[in-house]
């Protein structure tokens, strides 16, 4: 899951519309959905207003961002083992 979904996620888990999330984070609708569309991350400063829109704890909206990036590398390093893998088998097959 990306940043964008987590947000999205905790928008509708509110039963907030991209509108509502923009009013009460003091951002604009364009900018919501250019960060539920992963468009470009949220800074410090929006995730502490989102957090406050969302009415949760700031660390508790990093903390699902951090899980996200920390499941990223782990996908991103077995993706790197397999593909490693293939090119170890095939460079064995192609030698006998």
């Amino acid at each position: 899951m990306l940043v964008g979904k987590i947000i999205e996620k905790l928008r509708k888990k509110q039963l907030l519309s991209q509108e509502d999330l923009a009013y009460f984070s003091q951002k604009d609708r364009r900018t919501i959905s250019d960060l539920e569309t992963n468009q470009y991350g949220p800074t410090l400063l929006t995730i502490f207003k989102l957090a406050a829109a969302l009415e949760i704890k700031p660390s508790e909206l990093v903390k699902e961002i951090e899980e996200v990036d920390e499941n990223a590398r782990y996908y991103n390093q077995f993706l790197a083992e397999v593909k490693e893998t293939k090119s170890v088998h095939k460079k064995s097959k192609n030698s006998n």
